[in-house]
């Protein structure tokens, strides 16, 4: 149970955090697009780091909810066990 706790909390700081860094990424494009800036390897490369901090953000939010699975499941089956004894 501890375990889903920490997910609980984790996944919304993760979430928030990759949440800036694409807004991080728009705000650059959107800078490059009003300077007149031409699409090149050169604007390529000046976003692709920020692009890349933004999906290795969303892969650990995803590594953290994985990480729950078998916390999920068991309370699955518990919600499931305690339905039938409503019924």
């Amino acid at each position: 149970m501890e375990e889903i706790l920490k997910i609980i909390d984790e996944v919304p700081k993760l979430r928030k955090d990759n949440n800036e860094k694409l807004k991080e990424l728009l705000i650059a494009v959107k800078d490059m697009k009003e300077k007149g800036v031409i699409f090149s390897d050169q604007v390529l490369n000046d976003i692709y780091p920020i692009y890349k901090e933004a999906l290795v953000m969303n892969f650990k939010k995803v590594k953290v909810i994985a990480k729950g699975k078998e916390y999920y499941h068991m309370l699955k089956k518990l919600a499931e066990k305690k339905e039938e004894y409503l019924h």
